[in-house]
């Protein structure tokens, strides 16, 4: 018996949609780089202005001034903007299947442009950043959850309210949820919002120029034949993916035990809270990756409501994944780097419990192998 993920559409079909998909990131290339162009020209004429004055805010700053860094911004800014505007000039003059066909040169702008933005450019602190995002998103997204659970009734509502118990229980006995630390956690979800348009504006314009140059290189180099092995290994990329952040997440929750590992050596309340909310995070991660392979990853479960029982987009899973994606790898390298100057095995370790060179990778083929799957294109 065949699926609808058995049936290939029509080439004719596909080509289309993949020369719509071509525009898009063009579009989406050419305003990256405009946007990262124009930023790099601010810090040029106001020194003062300059977000790589710190040498954490970019792998260049290793070898370059900040003024230089700040030129070679601008520099690929501008030949990101220029190649994308002719790109799509070349699309909007051919006809036919020669205009759903992107020219073989963006292929070295792409790489270029992820090298020396992705590498060279994007800024570290887009892990940490991110890190807080979850942890402050991940109560929201269980309390919506466990409200689900109970207006649904069943098995699912009891294990809901057994772990709210459970969770609120030890977190009272053990002081974690004292007025002090729930209070000072919510002081700081507060001042998120600006503390995050403030470090991480740059580096997400940064790493959307990335990801989209990435896919367009993807689109005009023969990827074909490891398109085809993705997604035939697509189960066990998967896997090894959704495992990236677990050895951060089990570290984060010897924070609650006597015992805590790689922890400061006064540690509050509020520290102990923190620790659990990233760890809780972390733990997102991990089953919204496997969620790659699952069924609720194609279709919305039963108790969201408005959407129950209907198709995922495959945007609403591929795009986040993406991003996520290109964080991990653009921080892999600076990250290593800095591993290596705490030691053979000093470094090791925080490459383990870090393992972004790993994860990143991983991340990036799951959801490649995830859309190639919902597509159901054969690579």
């Amino acid at each position: 018996m065949t699926t609808r993920h058995d049936i290939a559409p029509p080439r004719a079909s596909v080509t289309t949609s993949a020369g719509g998909r071509a525009r898009w990131l063009l579009l989406l290339a050419a305003l990256a780089g405009a946007a990262v162009a124009t930023l790099g020209l601010v810090w040029l004429l106001q020194p003062d202005q300059n977000q790589f004055v710190d040498p954490e805010h970019a792998l260049l700053r290793t070898w370059l001034t900040a003024g230089q860094t700040a030129a070679v911004a601008t520099g690929v800014g501008v030949l990101g903007l220029v190649a994308a505007a002719l790109a799509l000039a070349y699309q909007r003059t051919e006809r036919g299947a020669a205009a759903r066909r992107l020219p073989g040169w963006l292929a070295v702008v792409g790489l270029v442009q992820t090298v020396t933005i992705g590498v060279g450019l994007s800024a570290v602190t887009m892990i940490a950043s991110a890190g807080y995002v979850m942890a402050f998103t991940v109560p929201v997204a269980v309390l919506f959850i466990v409200v689900q659970l109970l207006r649904r009734g069943g098995a699912g509502r009891w294990l809901a309210l057994a772990g709210v118990t459970a969770t609120v229980g030890y977190g009272l006995v053990s002081g974690i949820l004292s007025r002090e630390s729930v209070g000072n956690m919510l002081d700081l979800a507060q001042t998120l919002p600006r503390h995050l348009y403030l470090e991480t504006t740059m580096p997400f314009l940064l790493i959307a120029g990335v990801l989209a140059w990435v896919s367009l290189t993807a689109s005009v180099l023969p990827t074909e034949r490891l398109g085809s092995w993705v997604l035939r290994h697509r189960r066990a990329i998967t896997v090894l993916a959704a495992l990236g952040p677990l050895p951060y997440a089990l570290v984060r929750l010897t924070w609650l035990t006597p015992w805590p590992q790689f922890a400061p050596g006064d540690m509050p309340a509020e520290i102990r809270l923190q620790g659990l909310l990233i760890s809780a995070g972390a733990w997102a991660g991990f089953v919204l990756t496997l969620g790659l392979i699952q069924r609720w990853g194609e279709i919305f479960p039963r108790w969201m409501p408005g959407v129950a029982g209907r198709p995922v987009p495959v945007w609403f899973a591929a795009v986040p994944g993406a991003l996520v994606a290109t964080i991990l790898c653009a921080a892999a390298v600076p990250i290593v780097l800095m591993f290596l100057e705490q030691g053979v095995r000093d470094g090791l370790v925080s490459a383990l419990i870090f393992p972004f060179w790993l994860w990143g990778p991983a991340l990036a083929l799951a959801v490649w192998g995830y859309v190639l799957h919902r597509r159901g294109v054969p690579g």
